[in-house]
């Protein structure tokens, strides 16, 4: 039994990683799959909890030292902004189905995708966590 105590605590250290912004607690995100689309543009999917986001990235071309590459099953702490607005400060605006949004060359459309809303984030560079 106590070896058994043992593994299990041993798995869950090394089951997620403490790199900075890849910590594992219930605020982070689980990356699950990353698409490259075209012109550098990634979309990233993520779950937190019982929730899952799409987010677009676009690298610009240069990583520094310390990025971190987006792995599957990486866990992630960013801050997720949407790309569709159906409301600011509260106040419904004009609603968001069949829009479309030109990302680097790239449409983005929630019908399209069949996703409730598209994310961006400042911390990422592509399929890069900026450090």
């Amino acid at each position: 039994m106590k070896r058994i105590i043992l593994i299990f605590f041993i798995i869950n250290i090394f089951s997620c990683k403490t790199i900075d912004n890849v910590v594992c607690d219930d605020t982070s995100y689980i990356v699950r799959q990353i698409k490259k689309q075209k012109n550098n543009v990634y979309h990233i999917y993520v779950e937190r909890n019982d929730s899952s986001f799409l987010i677009v990235s676009h690298f610009n071309g240069k990583r520094n030292n310390g990025d971190i590459k987006l792995k599957k099953s990486i866990h992630m702490k960013v801050d997720l902004h949407p790309l569709f607005w159906d409301s600011i400060n509260g106040t419904e605006i004009m609603p968001t189905c069949n829009i479309a949004i030109d990302y680097y060359g790239n449409i983005i459309s929630k019908e399209k995708l069949k996703v409730d809303n598209v994310y961006y984030s400042n911390s990422l560079n592509g399929c890069y966590l900026i450090k």
